[in-house]
């Protein structure tokens, strides 16, 4: 019958070397790299130094066996020596888990028995079948000693007589003791045979093994090379996964209560949890809404930290979330929500369950209830206005207990609407717009359409400077575009002049403000009156037509003193609110020199409030030259941290046009986007700048990477699971290339899917734009779209992989002392240079020495960097910079040192070259 095996949690860990020798004590395991002992179990671990170097161990319930050169050496639970006795030509020990006797085979072929309390011998006998294995495979059965030498079995009584023996097929590679009665052999050639006490084979068969503990209680510990995994060999031959993480070396007690796991120098314990009997489980809620979320409750009723996984199903309901794990400290509690996805036409109730590892843990009998008011509904409000159209959001919400599919605006779409919730669309619509028509499988309703767009308001107001303002003030939560027009008319000293005006294009942010500076008519510096007409034509009907009154010389601000006419409108355009002062017309910056009229260009940029983790975001600059000559504008965007300077060449613009830069950006492992600044230059002029901006990132629960080389035919794909459903990739459509495969990819939550797609031809060099297809695996038809980037590069390699842990011998004690940094290089290449420097306020100014740089650090190689800090333990915080060089990368890491839970931990971020921004330019003239 198979056993029923622990499910385990982090305990501990601690920095290790190189592990040379392990045992398998009755509660704890026992670890040495040669130079110190580390005793472990589920309350923490003993270190142990001793004065030679230890080659291998043996352990019992009350002391730990230590072979140093010709010394066996044992220590007690707490770390004392309590004997010490010379054996010559030590080899190997092993010991009777009840604490009798100690058995340790000499390399002379002698077994010698040596008494547990006090280190007496208590035997000395030949090694059987000396003649044909060197050092023997040994291990205690009870108060027995099995030895595996060659295809030989032998078990002596603890006189060290031979009391049995038989031989097996092949040649033998360990022997390890299950239970009391139970002998396991693994061989040289991939095989387990289990012998009972008396010799005689119980079964074997073929595993993929390549470590197996010395003892086990209940089943046998082994690292399962085909799983990457720690197993369990039961009695029966069963050979199941216990625990999902191996590494470089590995210790378990026989009890099965503490597994300790060697990775990149760390030893990381585990202990067993408690059992799921010890959880109890309840529904929260007394009904059910389709569309909604039932909370189920998980509390650890037990005295030792839980873990179990939770599945949750019901009769004539859909869930959402069927199932996950909970990690639960005692008397810790959780409450996790499952959506209720749709309810069964008819149904008057719903029977849920909840299970726990597979065992029925709660049932509950909910009556459904019914949603109120219309079944489906329908909004819609305007969000942006530009060249005569209107982005329009529609939100629908589903109100029934059935989802609403292939739903879209004007027309059938693909999206779908669960029970209770709400899905909003983004369309374009030609103005005016007041009603949408939402229709699918199921659904025919009307939105109608909000917009506060007639209320722009224009004012017209004189000045003393020989100009008027014509201000556009958008007092709305709407960006919209509409067209200016002034018109001027009047005359001056009874002398009557003709009607002039001007005609612009605006663009406002919302709760923004948009000023045309206009120069009076006339040449008079007198007060003199005209008529003044302002209006907003293409989507607003706001008009302000009164007499204003100008004194002054219409000079322009930007030419040189004492020139005779006046110049054309400017404008500027600032965000709101709309309260605040307009800017003075004509403020730009450059210099006139004589015979040479600066270039004046207006820069207006405009971007979303917020970005989504890899899908393309777009940024918009749009520079307009108000001079009365062309213009050559180059928009010089400054280097960030992320992306590198950038200068985009402009056509040279006549008076009055405009071009648009568009800039799209895709970014992943990062919660915020840099936008660089820069200037706009005329030749190497300087006439106008703009500030660098940075927007949050959403996270997506499904992101996509992708790299394509200049002249290639394939794309790297990397597709990760984020959120909590299987996703579908179906296609990746690369604009200009056509797609030479279908994907259909299905992704799990929290996988990760690495491939290559090839496409019919090679990708154009200018190709960046994709188009990602995909859908819930469990509903296909259900499909969505985003556009991302494709980084035109090779896909960077993880060659840099630089780890930060703080050294056991920090010690900081009364407001200062000394953090040890320990860095290993675990990436796949040399780094040919790293600098360390320690910032902020911990570092003492008098101590520390400053930056430190390493020329060569070899993959696998650690280093430490000693920083003299002056801080308490629980206050500090210190930053570490980290630069690291390799042949074809270099990467930046910074590291942060502070208090966890009470003790020193170090975490950062890397700079990882694959998860660097891509930035697409385009440009376009503005009609």
């Amino acid at each position: 019958m198979a056993a029923e095996h622990h499910r385990y949690v982090r305990s501990h860990a601690f920095e290790v070397g190189d592990v040379v020798a392990t045992a398998s004590g009755p509660d704890y395991a026992a670890v040495t790299d040669g130079e110190r002992v580390e005793l472990v179990d589920t309350d923490g671990h003993v270190a142990v130094e001793l004065d030679a170097p230890v080659s291998a161990l043996a352990a019992d319930r009350t002391r730990t066996y230590c072979l140093c050169e010709s010394d066996v050496t044992a220590v007690s639970r707490g770390g004392a020596v309590t004997w010490r006795v010379d054996v010559a030509d030590a080899q190997e020990l092993t010991a009777d888990p009840a604490g009798t006797f100690v058995v340790v085979a000499t390399s002379e072929g002698e077994l010698v028995g040596l008494d547990a309390d006090v280190g007496t011998e208590r035997f000395r006998v030949p090694q059987p079948h000396r003649d044909v294995a060197g050092a023997p495979n040994v291990t205690c059965l009870g108060d027995s000693v099995v030895l595996a030498s060659w295809s030989f079995v032998t078990v002596l009584d603890d006189r060290g007589e031979t009391v049995a023996e038989t031989s097996i097929d092949g040649a033998a590679e360990s022997v390890s003791s299950l239970g009391d009665d139970r002998i396991l052999v693994s061989t040289k050639d991939g095989r387990l045979v289990c012998l009972d006490a008396e010799g005689e084979v119980a079964w074997e068969h073929r595993a993929d093994v390549s470590w197996v503990a010395e003892s086990g209680d209940e089943w046998v510990a082994a690292v399962l090379d085909d799983e990457d995994a720690i197993g369990a060999i039961e009695p029966d031959g069963t050979v199941e996964a216990v625990h999902d993480r191996s590494g470089s070396a590995h210790a378990v007690a026989a009890d099965g209560s503490t597994v300790c796991v060697v990775r990149n120098g760390t030893l990381v314990a585990y202990r067993a949890a408690g059992a799921a009997a010890d959880l109890s489980v309840a529904f929260d809620d007394d009904h059910l809404v389709p569309g909604e979320e039932l909370t189920v409750t998980i509390q650890n009723e037990g005295d030792e930290r839980a873990v179990a996984t939770v599945a949750v199903d019901a009769d004539g309901a859909t869930v959402g979330t069927t199932a996950f794990d909970v990690t639960l400290d005692p008397g810790e509690r959780s409450d996790r929500q499952v959506d209720v996805v749709a309810v069964e036409s008819g149904r008057q109730s719903v029977d849920a369950r909840v299970t726990l590892d597979g065992e029925r843990a709660a049932e509950t009998t909910f009556e459904v209830s019914e949603l109120s008011g219309d079944p489906v509904t329908a909004d819609a409000v305007v969000r942006d206005v530009s060249e005569g159209g209107a982005s329009v959001e529609v939100m629908v919400r589903n109100d029934s207990h059935e989802p609403l599919t292939r739903v879209g605006v004007g027309s059938r779409g693909t999206a779908t609407v669960p029970p209770g919730r709400t899905e909003t669309f983004t369309v374009r619509r030609s103005l005016p717009v007041d009603r949408l028509s939402v229709v699918g499988q199921n659904v025919d309703v009307e939105a109608s359409v909000e917009s506060d767009l007639d209320e722009p308001v224009v004012s017209v107001r004189g000045r003393d400077d020989g100009w008027f303002d014509v201000r556009v003030v958008n007092e709305t939560d709407t960006r919209f575009e509409d067209v200016l027009r002034v018109e001027v008319s009047g005359s001056v000293e009874a002398d009557p002049f003709p009607a002039a005006g001007a005609t612009r294009p605006v663009e406002i942010p919302p709760r923004g403000t948009f000023v045309l500076a206009y120069p009076a008519p006339g040449t008079s510096a007198d007060e003199r009156a005209f008529e003044v007409t302002a209006s907003l034509d293409g989507v607003s009907a706001s008009v302000d037509r009164r007499r204003v009154r100008v004194s002054g010389l219409a000079v322009d601000p930007l030419r040189r003193t004492g020139a005779s006419e006046p110049s054309g409108a400017r404008e500027r355009t600032r965000a709101g609110p709309a309260s605040e002062p307009a800017l003075p017309a004509g403020s730009g910056e450059g210099d006139a020199s004589a015979g040479n009229v600066p270039a004046s260009v207006d820069v207006e940029r405009s971007f979303g409030d917020t970005a989504t983790a890899g899908t393309a975001f777009v940024e918009r600059l749009t520079v307009e030259n108000h001079s009365d000559r062309p213009v050559a504008p180059v928009v010089r965007f400054e280097a960030t941290d992320e992306t590198p300077s950038e200068r985009v060449e402009l056509d040279s613009l006549d008076p009055g046009a405009a071009t648009r830069v568009t800039r799209r950006h895709a970014a992943w492992g990062r919660d915020e986007l840099t936008l660089a600044g820069g200037v706009v230059t005329d030749g190497d002029e300087r006439v106008e700048s703009f500030g660098a901006a940075s927007v949050p990132v959403d996270p997506n629960p499904l992101l996509i990477r992708l790299w394509a080389p200049v002249g290639a035919s394939t794309l790297d794909v990397v597709v990760e699971n984020t959120g909590d459903r299987p996703r579908i990739v179906t296609q990746i459509a690369v604009r200009g290339a056509r797609n030479g495969e279908t994907i259909d990819e299905v992704v799990d939550p929290g996988e990760t899917v690495d491939r290559s797609v090839s496409m019919t031809d090679s990708i154009p060099d200018d190709a960046v734009r994709a188009a990602v297809e995909h859908a819930p695996a469990d509903d296909p038809d259900a499909t969505a779209y985003f556009e991302t980037l494709v980084a035109r590069r090779e896909r960077p390699g993880r060659t840099v992989d630089l780890s930060a842990a703080v050294a056991p011998e920090t010690d900081i004690a009364d407001g200062y002392g000394e953090v040890v940094l320990r860095f290993t290089n675990e990436g796949d290449a040399t780094l040919d240079a790293v600098t360390v420097e320690a910032t902020g306020a911990a570092p003492d100014d008098y101590l520390y020495y400053g930056p430190e740089s390493f020329e060569s650090v070899e993959s696998g190689e650690s280093f430490t960097h000693r920083v003299d800090v002056d801080a308490d333990a629980d206050e500090l915080r210190l930053p570490v910079d980290v630069t690291t060089e390799t042949a074809d990368e270099t990467a930046s890491e910074s590291v942060v040192v502070e208090s966890v839970d009470g003790s020193l931990a170090a975490s950062g971020r890397r700079d990882d070259p694959a998860l660097r921004p891509v930035v697409l330019v385009t440009t376009a003239r503005e009609e």
